[in-house]
């Protein structure tokens, strides 16, 4: 079997289809590193410890971006193409070429050229295409015969986009703290980019105006809420709401919300010359009232771990509260070092350390894709449906006409359905019989 056999073949195309189908089912199952933050791609490879090891180094973590999916990507848009030249062809000699051969089964009428036309018109059947030995076609439906070749073509023009989509993705992932404004060149915690895609950047500072957590009676999250303003040379320029499963745009760009959220935390810590390290903690979100949250937090230039646990309210009344009770452990290996529970602009001492909680406030992550294909992709679908719709809704039906004497003998031929339409068929030459007479 030669190359060209192999990419034509029906099995070799069924097979890059099926490869597609179970890569795109794994970025389903697999959190994607575009759009996920490092807890959710943690949390998933510590719930599944037989996958987990293969996750990175099989690309299942970033499928669109990996070199085997664009590979299988690239072979399956060879392996439609060449189909898809052949389908044009096809569509092309059906409806522009010359009438087929006399099949009989029809009526001979004494009816002119001219008469023939207009009665054949009437009815939605359209001359078309070249004669043969006085041979006329006329076909009702013409488009019908261009189903297929649309179908692979809007097909080809799906995967392309799509691999466009993979070569330029950029993406990057931040966490946002409540009131606080990111400035454009700031550093992501996560970022992607396809072959050709580059480093991701913002074209104004990012601002999170309030987020709004929503939860369910048991304490878990339901729903997150961000308002997102955008600033542009000082000003507001635009703002979106984003939630989880209600993707916003900006400028080009794709805004998702993650399932990460919490409490933040701006500790200072003192030593007993006066020398202060700062740090800022974002710590997730518990999952009930009564339950913590926990985070761990290694400052640079500094000797401890610091493992912070806290409340959402001190008082034990608000699961979104803005009066949290907050743990402080100063950790030197598995030994304690000290630890001290406050609240927001209390000071307490923590092994050698005086610590001020000095600020409180709330983040969320946010993430950002840019990707060139859409249009594309879109139009690819369109045409699919406009191919599917002309195969299976308006199949072409066919008259030939053929000089017979004075009259002409007519034949007629349903492309697809034909059972379907034998009454079309029957009340058509009844009618122009009955116009000859």
């Amino acid at each position: 079997m030669n190359l060209k056999a192999f990419f034509l073949s029906r099995w070799t195309i069924l097979f890059f289809i099926s490869v597609l189908a179970c890569a795109i089912a794994l970025a389903y199952i697999v959190p994607q590193g575009f759009v996920s933050s490092p807890e959710e791609l943690r949390t998933w490879r510590e719930g599944h410890p037989l996958l987990g090891p293969y996750v990175e180094s099989l690309g299942l973590n970033n499928v669109y971006s990996s070199t085997w999916f664009l590979l299988t990507l690239s072979l399956a848009i060879v392996s439609l193409s060449l189909p898809s030249v052949r389908q044009y062809e096809a569509a092309r000699h059906k409806t522009f070429g010359a009438a087929a051969a006399h099949a009989g089964g029809g009526i001979t009428v004494d009816i002119g050229l001219e008469g023939m036309v207009k009665a054949l018109r009437g009815r939605g059947y359209l001359r078309i295409g070249g004669e043969a030995g006085g041979g006329l076609r006329f076909i009702k439906h013409p488009w019908g015969h261009w189903g297929n070749f649309l179908l692979h073509l809007g097909i080809v023009v799906t995967l392309a986009s799509s691999m466009y989509a993979a070569l330029t993705l950029k993406s990057g992932m931040r966490q946002y703290i409540e009131s606080m404004t990111l400035m454009p060149g700031a550093p992501w915690l996560v970022e992607d980019s396809g072959l050709l895609g580059g480093r991701l950047q913002m074209p104004s500072a990012v601002r999170v105006e309030s987020i709004m957590p929503e939860f369910w009676d048991n304490g878990r999250v339901r729903q997150i809420t961000t308002l997102v303003s955008f600033i542009t040379d000082g000003e507001y320029s635009r703002q979106r709401r984003v939630s989880v499963n209600s993707m916003q745009t900006y400028n080009g760009m794709r805004i998702y919300q993650t399932l990460d959220f919490g409490d933040a935390f701006h500790l200072v810590f003192t030593d007993a010359q006066g020398n202060k390290n700062e740090m800022a903690t974002l710590v997730p979100h518990p999952q009930g009232l009564r339950k913590e949250g926990y985070g761990d937090f290694q400052p640079p230039h500094f000797p401890y771990l610091v493992r912070v646990k806290y409340l959402t309210d001190a008082a034990g009344k608000e699961l979104w509260g803005n009066d949290p009770l907050v743990t402080v452990r100063l950790m030197e290996k598995d030994r304690n070092a000290g630890q001290a529970t406050l609240r927001k602009g209390e000071v307490r001492q923590v092994g050698e350390y005086k610590v001020t909680l000095e600020q409180t406030g709330k983040w969320t992550g946010l993430v950002f894709v840019h990707m060139g294909g859409m249009p594309g992709l879109f139009t690819g679908f369109f045409v699919m449906v406009i191919g599917a719709a002309f195969n299976y809704f308006t199949p072409p039906r066919e008259v030939t006409a053929i000089q017979s004497g004075e009259g002409y003998e007519l034949s007629w031929r349903a492309v697809k359905f034909a059972a379907f339409y034998q009454d079309e068929y029957e009340r058509l030459f009844r009618e122009i019989g009955r116009g000859s007479a």
